[in-house]
């Protein structure tokens, strides 16, 4: 069995017995070269397993640093990236989270003396860090059966840097609940959950922060700091008592220990810098063209004075640069003690490998497969390495003929493994039998089937008697190389279609649980009581209730009115979300307002059903275009993809070509967030029905964007015989006509254009799929085009407003919907920041991306002066290159402006929102954002998703006048942008800013507007249920059984202090469905806070017993003074005839309420007064003794067949009917509290 240690072993063997590796002495040679393509890290990898030492690479720049990491990975070889600060020396900036982080976690490795390679570049051993001595004295080491005072921890992680929060989220943070404390150590990849008992730690687990619940507990954990710089309190103290220090600097540090940029006053608390070769004092170091890195150092030095000298502020009194950086001399030094790596023969001694480049095929696969069937007749070891199994799959169907080996990562589950290996036995099924239907209409789909069945015929040789194999591995590589000495060929993917894969970075985990706490309710929000209408929510309330304690969420409404809602009942309460921005009219308690607003919510709902359903109904019988199963070509082309599908990814593309493979008309929207890959999707699809004959039209809002796809299209099809054209004011009248008779002459495939696409004058030769970019965006009268087309091709909706998981269910069965949520892999949150506007931080900010050699958005939103503020930007940033973009220019100047920014001729753009949509420049990963506090939070989401879209570290800056008080809705606009920055942010970014789009796209406007009326919520929920009507299938949404018990129910302030983590943990039991629901939120109770209180554990029987309320319907269970009232309707599902025999049972304890006649009594015992567990055990098993055995689940009782006529009347009556005949036989039947003589019934 060969897996990925199998293969980097054998290679790393090969080459140690070369003569070439045996020959060479590291401690006696000074100097090599002839490490080419990616061989260096076979290099590394072979000659770290030989020795005993580590080893630091320095490297010139970043991305080279990370592709050796990345390599090095293959060959399971401990290693790690040490990063420069990406901050602008001597300024208000300190380095983003990670970057400080990965720092300290790599410095505290080298402290404890741990065998790895270090891959660093010239820029970050030039800073000079903290003596190791003093490092060692700052983690906290915790073990089990420790004494820990908690309030030292908590002021202890503060030093460290730690941020206190009220859940852990990213590392970094820690949070203290009662008697757990959690804390996300950099030195581990899942945070750390420590339980104390009394003052002694009891348990320390881990937990994964994407659920929060512990997987793993360990005897002992450290806590290193989170930054390099750490300066003491009585430091801090001694500094700021010295006289000459400037009053802005004693400010800052007062105010903020570490404060942005804090990290440059390193020399004035430490003595004794040191560098990273003083932290390396036990390996081996290599330089990556000493020559070279010479010169640089001397740039970086040259750039660090001037900065220093430029600099009018309060770091003046660090005085000397070399104070905290290194000099050229010392630099110098070390290039001495280190083994240079020379690109070229500098010298006679210089020790010389004999690697040969991987070969650049650019797509020409041909010329691939007879490359590598060559080498396999010369029995080569060859390496094929994809990154991934998709890619690694497609590889195998096109070469199967030369025996390959797929081998997947050591990580694949079992029944991956299996599945995965069905698929493939499927795909060579698809290979062999390529289908030729449907190409009679394309002459070049004929000839593409043909050379795939030729290839077929010939003669397939025989390769299992070779000594080497051929390996098709799931590993990514920076490049590949030859070495003919130990017949080795190792070839990355992206060398056989000439597009570089992207290094990939490891993405950080997010904290499910804030997401899905995303419609919590804030003080101050509005809320919807399904029963009683809109109301402000004021909070969580205790009050006292008949001599007991419970919590209640509290709801003004109209003229002041409150409304207490047991937190037992909190499922009736939901928070209002509209499609409008303004604030909802309050419902007036006691009226019948609000139940005629439901009713005529109720029947829109049914209309919209029966409308989708219908239109869904006419397009199911339309018999759409056939496209048969993908082509060579189809997988040549997905194959060709530089990055790695996500899961999602995959499904939509799959529900894709299964529409399209049907028969039927297609009408797919593609959900998902900006940046997470829909048009790649689109792409495939395209290229699907132009291999079937087929033109297809990309429709897209905004001539940007529509250029933007345009130009992606071109890239990504280029190595494909397809025409492509577009029609936008970026084009010529001359060329616009032109490509109209392309059009009509069917010469052209795909078309990519604005609202001109619908014209009367456009016309297609065989159009079969028509691909629509925001359809949202588009007007009324382009809409109707649009709604006519959907009955004629088939199409395909894109849309970056994520549809909330509600809407999606609702529409289940009459829409057809493929939700991408998964982030690209090597995406990263973008760092937000919401600031006043001030000259510095826009300086600090735009040179802190222009220092790597990146480029700047800057919207300003006001034509009129756009071009004197980019003057003023100028003077701010005297090197830096600008352009402005408006939409007054016409549309060659802006395609001109657009072009050459996308060229990087400019560092800056200034612009309106004309950027909003369609604008993609992976080297801009920078926005800063003028007056945002004017912008809609959806506006500022987009035009945050412009950076961010690769895999560099972005950042947007949200600015706000320094003059200007914010209005509240700025106010929380610009709280929630700078809250929501996790991938796939968008769904919680349109509900907090209350303009849900996504249900506004797919139900239209007239639903809007009853949103508007109800809440979105409660609209969705009606909708589904009236979907269900439709269908034929009885499902109440909105259904739920109120229970209000006289007993204290609370969770007590020493186990959750938090109302809001209250409302949360609330939440979490009330919706529980079923007992695993139930069992579940349990155990995380108990994980994350703690054993449970006596109080919680009655709440979650109580919702236990709400689970069998619920499934059988039953309206509530509510205590009076001496009885507790079960109310039933017609719904309910229990069978009259056990219940007629459950009362009429001697001392059964339940009675007919002859008052109510729906409602049966069950009188509660004076001494059973308070005990909570009675009166649950007692309604339980009344309820379960009068369940229908039709709703009962896993039932195995059988139907008697001899039932008699008495028992089958019982049966078809109602409770209300069964109550009225009881009644009557039993008249002198009476309910008694406490005296035969007398009734007391409470009423509700």
């Amino acid at each position: 069995m060969h897996n990925n240690e199998s293969i980097y072993t054998e290679l790393i063997e090969r080459f140690s017995k070369s003569e070439e590796f045996l020959n060479f002495d590291i401690k006696t040679v000074k100097s090599l070269t002839g490490l080419k393509g990616g061989s260096d890290s076979l290099f590394f990898a072979s000659l770290f397993n030989n020795n005993e030492e580590s080893i630091l690479i320095i490297k010139e720049n970043e991305s080279d640093a990370m592709l050796l990491s990345q390599s090095l990975n293959f060959y399971n070889i401990p290693n790690y990236y040490f990063p420069d600060y990406d901050t602008v020396p001597f300024t208000k900036m300190s380095p983003v989270t990670d970057i400080a982080q990965d720092r300290i976690n790599i410095l505290y490795k080298l402290i404890n003396k741990e065998k790895c390679i270090i891959i660093t570049t010239i820029n970050a051993v030039t800073r000079k860090l903290p003596n190791r001595n003093d490092l060692k004295k700052l983690p906290i080491y915790l073990n089990v059966g420790d004494k820990l005072d908690l309030d030292n921890l908590r002021l202890t992680l503060y030093d460290l840097g730690y941020v206190i929060e009220r859940e852990v989220a990213e590392k970094g943070t820690a949070s203290v609940r009662g008697s757990i404390v959690d804390v996300f150590s950099v030195e581990y990849d899942n945070p750390i959950r420590i339980e104390l008992f009394d003052e002694e730690i009891e348990s320390i687990r881990l937990f994964n922060i994407e659920d929060g619940r512990s997987f793993k507990s360990v005897e002992n954990i450290i806590i290193y700091p989170v930054r390099e710089a750490i300066y003491s309190d009585s430091a801090v103290s001694e500094f700021l008592n010295n006289n000459e220090i400037e009053d802005e600097l004693k400010d800052n540090i007062t105010k903020r220990k570490y404060f942005a940029g804090s990290e440059t006053l390193l020399p004035i608390f430490y003595n004794d810098l040191e560098t990273i070769f003083d932290y390396f004092d036990y390996g081996y170091i290599f330089i990556d063209d000493a020559l070279k890195l010479k010169n640089k150092l001397i740039t970086i030095i040259d750039t660090i004075k001037e900065n220093f000298n430029d600099i009018d502020n309060m770091f003046t009194i660090i005085e000397d640069i070399y104070k905290l950086y290194i000099d050229n001399n010392y630099f110098s030094e070390i290039v001495k003690k280190s083994i240079n790596i020379s690109p070229f023969i500098t010298d006679i001694d210089i020790y010389k490998f004999h690697f040969e480049e991987g070969v650049s095929f650019k797509s020409r696969l041909t010329d691939f497969l007879d490359y590598v069937k060559e080498y396999r007749e010369k029995d080569y070891l060859i390496i094929l390495s994809t990154g991934h199994h998709d890619q690694a799959l497609r590889f195998y169907k096109i070469m199967q003929d030369l025996s390959p080996t797929i081998i997947t990562e050591n990580e694949i589950e079992d029944e991956e493994k299996d599945s995965e290996d069905k698929e493939i036995t499927d795909n060579k099924e698809i290979n062999n039998n390529d289908n030729l239907e449907n190409s009679e209409n394309n002459e070049d789909n004929k000839e593409i089937i043909l050379e795939d069945t030729n290839k077929k015929e010939e003669i397939i040789k025989d390769y299992s008697k070779n000594e080497n194999n051929f390996y098709i591995i799931t590993t990514q590589a920076s490049s590949g190389f030859i070495k003919n000495d130990i017949k080795t060929i190792f070839i990355a993917d992206w060398e056989v279609f000439g597009r570089k894969r992207k290094k990939v970075r490891k993405i950080p985990k997010v904290n499910k649980n804030l997401i899905e706490t995303f419609v919590d309710l804030n003080v101050g929000d509005y809320a919807v009581h399904v029963n009683y209408g809109i109301g402000k929510y004021l909070g969580l309330t205790r009050k006292m209730s008949n001599g007991k304690e419970k919590d209640y969420i509290t709801l003004e409404y109209a003229k002041g009115d409150k409304l207490y809602i047991p937190v037992e009942q909190m499922n009736f309460v939901q928070k209002y979300i509209s499609g409008h921005g303004e604030a909802p009219k309050l419902t007036q308690l006691g009226g019948s307002a609000w139940d005629k607003i439901k009713s005529k919510a109720r029947e829109d709902a049914l209309a919209t059903a029966r409308e989708l359903i219908k239109l869904y109904a006419i397009r199911s019988n339309i018999r759409g275009n056939v496209y048969g199963p993908d082509t060579q070509w189809q997988d040549d082309f997905e194959a060709s993809f530089r990055y790695e599908e996500t899961v999602d990814q995959l499904r939509a593309i799959n529900d894709i070509k299964e529409d399209m493979e049907s028969g039927k008309m297609m009408d797919r929207l593609v959900c998902g967030d900006v940046g997470f890959g829909k048009t790649e999707v689109a792409f495939r699809a395209v290229f699907k029905a132009i291999m079937a004959g087929k033109q297809c039209a990309i429709l897209c809002p905004t001539t940007i964007l529509s250029q933007q796809h345009y130009n992606n299209a071109k890239k990504r099809f280029e190595d494909f015989p397809i025409r492509i054209e577009v029609l936008n004011r970026f084009v010529t009248s001359k060329q616009t006509k032109k490509n109209k008779e392309l059009l009509k002459t069917g010469s052209c495939d795909l078309i990519v254009g604005t609202h001109m696409l619908l014209s009367k004058d456009v016309e297609f030769k065989n159009l079969g799929l028509i691909v629509i970019d925001e359809e949202q965006r588009f007007g009324v009268k382009h809409k109707e085009a649009l709604k006519k087309l959907r009955l004629e091709t088939d199409v395909l909706t894109l849309s970056a407003t994520p549809i909330p998981r509600t809407l999606n269910m609702a529409l289940t069965g009459i829409r057809d919907i493929s939700i991408i949520e998964t982030p690209p892999l090597n995406r990263i949150p973008v760092k937000t920041f919401v600031t006043e506007f001030t000259e510095d931080a826009v300086v600090n900010a735009i040179e802190r991306e222009l220092k790597r050699d990146g480029q700047v958005f800057y919207l300003y939103n006001r034509i009129d002066t756009i071009e004197s503020f980019a003057l003023m930007i100028k003077k701010l940033c005297p090197k830096a290159r600008i352009c402005v973009a408006h939409g007054r220019m016409t549309g060659h100047q802006l395609e001109k402006i657009m072009g050459d920014f996308i060229n990087h001729k400019y560092d800056i753009l200034v612009s309106t929102t004309i950027i909003e949509n369609g604008i993609d420049i992976p080297n801009a990963n920078t926005i800063l954002i003028d007056n945002a506090n004017k912008l809609g939070l959806s506006e500022l989401y987009q035009l945050r998703g412009r950076v961010g879209r690769s895999d560099r570290e972005a950042y947007a800056y949200m600015f706000y006048p320094s003059d200007l008080a914010l209005t509240e809705v700025a106010y929380k606009r610009l709280e929630a942008i700078s809250e929501h920055t996790d991938l796939g942010a968008g769904f919680k970014i349109a509900m907090r800013d209350l303009e849900i789009r996504g249900a506004g796209n797919i139900l239209g406007k007239e639903q809007s507007g009853m949103i508007y009326q109800v809440g979105y919520e409660l609209y969705t929920q009606m909708l589904e249920e009236a979907a269900n009507e439709y269908k034929g299938e009885i499902k109440e949404v909105t259904f739920d059984t109120v229970i209000d018990l006289k007993h204290n129910l609370f969770i007590p302030d020493s186990y959750i202090a938090d109302s809001k983590e209250k409302i949360s943990a609330y939440k979490l039991i009330m919706r529980s469905q079923s007992d695993e629901d139930i069992e579940y939120a349990k155990e995380f109770m108990i994980d994350k806070y703690g054993k449970l209180p006596k109080e919680l554990e009655d709440i979650f029987d109580i919702a236990k017993l709400k689970i069998i309320l619920k499934r059988m319907r039953i309206l509530s269970v509510i205590e009076g003074q001496y009885n507790i009232y079960l109310k039933l309707d017609k719904l309910s599902k229990i069978d009259t005839d056990k219940l007629v025999k459950l009362i009429n049972t001697k001392n059964s304890g339940v009675y007919f309420d002859k008052d109510n006649l729906n409602q049966l009594i069950i009188p509660v015992i004076h001494e059973k007064e308070n005990d909570i567990e009675w009166k649950l055990e007692k309604i339980k098993n009344v309820i379960l003794e009068i369940e229908g055995e039709n709703y009962a689940p896993d039932t195995n009782s059988k139907n008697d067949k001899n039932i008699n006529d008495n028992q089958e009347e019982h049966s078809k009556m109602s409770v209300a009917e069964a109550n009225i005949k009881n009644n009557k036989n039993n008249r002198k039947r009476t309910v008694s509290r406490r005296s035969p003589k007398l009734i007391k019934v409470n009423k509700k």
